[in-house]
């Protein structure tokens, strides 16, 4: 078994909820608790009762410095849907056309959690520094967006943000707040402080259309929140997947969560579905398994399998991104190892088709983006701790 980390809640300065020691994972890992501890089982980030922490030592005045290795990852209860036998796919080998592991020779980041490409240019979330780094396609800066800090304006534990035309939204973890950025000169727009009541998860990528923002509701009775960022009102929307207890139910309906003009588009990060719900009327629209798909449908056998703890789970979906024109799953792995280093390619229209397997080359990324203007996917390699520039098959 890997290696675990035993982390006493009285050692560390939280935010959020008083410690309730009711774990749940993200990004690929798996916690497991008791009266005393939390063991976590993961590559570098973990959250319980709503409190997030990460490797970053300075962000929240972590006492000890520890190490982590690759996760041990648990198990997916069976879930079933009508389905094709099996949709095989073809997989595509990517190559690395440029990596960096620090930006201008002075910028080093570590343990990105979101990534975009907009307008020409690469933005993402840097934890060392609680700010988001602008560069073009050939990782030149170009600016630097937010300050880390507790007071007005100032970002702390920042994991996700969205871009709409000019503006940058970002889900303000640590001060519990929403801050708005000018995409071209960087400046701060406003910020927006969120009540006790506001259920806006952290921790999964989120929408944003200028008005609202659009995540996961963190152990609320509707699975999604749109919150209006001009007058704080939070609207709940979804249904929940009901599992085998109240405690599986309660830790396994998070959802990766992007936007378009009139959509909204949602994964769940342990189940193989994609949501789609129109933004006019908060309703599902449709709801489309991709368990036929070759590795998918082997992974699932897999881990369907095994029988694991009530607080134990198993992810399948460690990010997701939109373009125009098409969407992306990147997979997690755990048959042979643990892996997350397949994106699935998914044509949106007229209906949603699995099209391609990209295998990336490294062994664990924990964000991506994709560039079809630059015919690229950034993506953040954990291992390596570098981001890379990886070169798509020309049609």
């Amino acid at each position: 078994m890997e290696e675990i980390i035993s982390l006493d809640p009285v050692e560390y300065l939280t935010y959020g909820e008083s410690w309730n020691c009711s774990c749940s994972c993200i990004s690929g890992g798996t916690v497991s608790c008791n009266s005393n501890n939390c063991q976590v089982y993961k590559p570098n980030s973990f959250r319980c009762e709503g409190v997030y922490y990460n490797n970053n030592l300075n962000l929240y005045n972590m006492k000890y410095s520890f190490l982590i290795k690759v996760c041990l990852v648990l198990t997916v209860l069976s879930f079933s849907m009508c389905t094709n036998d099996s949709d095989i796919i073809p997989t595509i080998n990517l190559s690395v056309n440029k990596k960096v592991d620090a930006i201008s020779d002075s910028i080093y980041f570590k343990d990105i959690d979101c990534m975009a490409f907009h307008n020409g240019l690469l933005f993402f979330t840097n934890p060392v520094f609680d700010n988001i780094v602008c560069t073009d396609h050939n990782f030149e800066l170009r600016k630097i967006i937010g300050v880390r800090g507790k007071g007005p304006n100032n970002l702390l534990g920042i994991q996700q943000f969205a871009i709409c035309d000019s503006v940058l939204c970002v889900s303000n973890g640590g001060n519990r707040r929403v801050n708005l950025y000018n995409i071209n000169n960087g400046d701060i727009i406003s910020e927006k402080k969120l009540t006790e009541s506001v259920t806006m998860s952290w921790f999964y990528r989120i929408g944003f259309d200028g008005e609202f923002t659009y995540s996961g509701a963190y152990k609320a009775e509707k699975p999604f929140s749109a919150y209006n960022i001009n007058d704080g009102a939070e609207k709940l929307f979804g249904e929940n997947y009901t599992f085998s207890s109240k405690k599986q139910t309660s830790i396994r309906n998070d959802r990766y969560v992007f936007s378009s003009d009139s959509l909204i588009y949602a994964v769940s990060d342990n189940l193989p579905i994609i949501e789609t719900y129109s933004k006019q009327t908060k309703q599902l629209i449709d709801k489309y398994d991709y368990s036929s798909i070759n590795h998918v449908k082997e992974e699932m056998e897999f881990i369907n399998s095994k029988k694991y703890a009530d607080n134990e789970y198993a992810t399948i979906c460690n990010d997701i991104y939109l373009t125009d024109n098409n969407f992306y799953v990147l997979l997690t792995e755990i048959k042979e190892g643990f892996f997350i280093n397949k994106i699935i390619k998914f044509y949106l229209e007229p209906s949603i088709t699995p099209v391609a397997i990209y295998q990336l080359p490294g062994k664990i990324y924990h964000a991506f983006c994709v560039s079809e203007t630059e015919n690229c996917i950034f993506a953040f390699e954990y291992k390596s701790n570098s981001i890379e520039k990886l070169l798509l098959p020309t049609n």
